[in-house]
């Protein structure tokens, strides 16, 4: 489960959509903390003053009744100013968080493409996954049921598997291995076990053999075509309650993952493949 997460808040129509999905991958114990990223101070310093904390405390008072509509959540509540993605990529490290959780509000259209588009701004600055929530698509109870991991022969998906079957065997879930090809002829299909693993390359049928020494459950699957779509259909077609990606770079968050987080009408975790410099942030998902 998720020990610690950090949820930003901007008190915009559906920021809050990410809550309920959270209560599915945390317990009782788990801390999960508010944060709201207020403008920086701008004009005269007294007249600055006032202003700024005027919206400091009406920031506090929204975390508050936040919190107060969702009690069995635990943590605090945060009240930072300056540049919203800095201070989210900042405060997640500060307080070493598992999972960085946001609404996915400003994901429609070209949203995502804009320059200054928090999330998308997030995704490429955080080694700490970031788990997407739609306001636009069902409210989901229950425990997870299966969790869809896209396989590529990278790093990319090597670190967003482990952390996903972590999740899983402490949810009991399903993962769902999927790799997608457009070179593929159509999948051979095996009773029970999704496609076969023979024309896959060796570094996605060992990564398959892992999570069976691992005790997670799984089922792996091929298919030909584009992974946006592939990737949407198989989650549609298997009930899938969380598709968990891996990108290599910033510039990974910006293109078919960002269509992904603007079409799939299940949440999304993207993770991305840590560097030998980066930091690498303890994982909590046991």
């Amino acid at each position: 489960m998720l020990d610690r997460v950090l949820v930003p808040l901007d008190d915009a129509p559906g920021a809050e959509a990410v809550l309920p999905e959270l209560a599915r991958y945390t317990h009782r114990k788990s801390m999960v903390s508010l944060l709201h990223v207020a403008p920086a101070p701008e004009g005269p310093e007294g007249k600055r003053s006032i202003h700024h904390l005027t919206r400091v405390v009406q920031a506090q008072s929204y975390l508050d009744s936040v919190r107060k509509k969702f009690p069995r959540v635990r943590g605090r509540n945060i009240v930072e100013s300056g540049d919203p993605a800095t201070r989210i990529v900042q405060a997640a490290l500060q307080l070493d968080v598992a999972v960085i959780a946001m609404a996915s509000h400003s994901a429609s259209e070209t949203g995502l493409q804009e320059p200054g588009n928090v999330l998308l701004d997030v995704l490429r600055r955080s080694w700490v996954p970031v788990l997407t929530v739609s306001p636009n698509n069902p409210v989901r109870t229950g425990r997870a049921r299966r969790i869809l991991v896209p396989l590529t022969e990278s790093a990319d998906s090597t670190r967003v598997l482990e952390f996903a079957a972590g999740l899983a065997r402490a949810v009991r879930a399903e993962l769902i291995l999927l790799h997608v090809s457009p070179w593929l002829s159509p999948p051979e299909t095996s009773s029970g076990n999704g496609a076969s693993h023979r024309d896959v390359a060796p570094s996605l049928h060992r990564l398959v053999l892992k999570m069976r020494d691992r005790d997670v459950q799984s089922r792996f699957f091929s298919a030909a075509g584009d992974p946006v779509w592939e990737i949407r259909d198989y989650a549609r077609a298997l009930e899938v309650d969380l598709i968990a990606v891996g990108v290599s770079s910033p510039d990974g968050a910006g293109s078919w993952v960002a269509e992904l987080l603007r079409t799939a009408e299940t949440p999304v975790l993207v993770r991305r493949a840590l560097s030998a410099s980066a930091r690498n942030p303890q994982s909590t998902a046991s």
